[in-house]
């Protein structure tokens, strides 16, 4: 899991501050990532922050299922599958759960994986 989250550090895009420009450039992300089949969103995130899980911060990666512009929500196929199945969340919810740094794993953000065509 960790190769995972050091692959993300260095090849993803920083939530960064939580400015309007940079939520729009998400939504733009998440909707190009919609429409194409080449490609495959991984979100680096905390978990807690969408799914309230209590105790501490957990810092997670799952992918993005689909992505619905005009609600504005995201579609989280969750990897810990003992605990969650697939989860709908707002956009503005999943930005804000990729800019919460933790100590061992940074700020969240995504990385977008494409195949060679």
């Amino acid at each position: 899991m960790r190769t995972i989250f050091a692959l993300l550090l260095a090849f993803s895009v920083p939530a960064g501050a939580q400015t309007a420009q940079s939520l729009e450039a998400f939504r733009k992300a998440l909707a190009g990532n919609e429409r194409d089949p080449n490609d495959i969103m991984l979100l680096h995130f905390t978990q807690d922050t969408l799914t309230g899980a209590p105790g501490r911060v957990y810092a997670h990666v799952s992918p993005v299922g689909a992505y619905d512009e005009k609600t504005h929500r995201v579609l989280i196929m969750d990897v810990d599958r003992e605990w969650y199945e697939p989860y709908w969340a707002a956009d503005t919810q999943v930005f804000s759960a990729m800019a919460v740094k933790t100590k061992a794993f940074g700020q969240g953000g995504y990385v977008l994986l494409k195949t060679e065509k």
